[in-house]
């Protein structure tokens, strides 16, 4: 199962996926990865989605995202600062 989220990070709306194996129960708690895309990619990107879905399969719940600037999130396209993605990962976590 996957939910497209949102979430805000220093005044800027990023877009994110949830993925959540099928065979979770309500209530039940799992450990959960987010998986991160690297320069000049995004969420969509097989680097992502690649990982994500294995890691679900295992049982895993995980997360991608797209940083400000990336793919469907706010912000300044071509803006790569490293303390702005740590920002951004803080954010979604939170």
């Amino acid at each position: 199962m996957e939910e497209n989220v949102t979430f805000q990070s220093d005044g800027l709306t990023l877009t994110g996926v949830v993925h959540i194996s099928d065979d979770i129960q309500p209530g039940e708690r799992r450990p959960a990865v987010m998986v991160l895309h690297g320069f000049g990619s995004k969420k969509e990107s097989n680097n992502c989605t690649g990982p994500c879905k294995m890691l679900t399969d295992w049982g895993y719940i995980t997360m991608r995202f797209d940083f400000r600037g990336c793919g469907e999130s706010e912000g300044e396209y071509g803006r790569l600062i490293c303390l702005e993605q740590v920002s951004d990962t803080s954010n979604a976590l939170s």
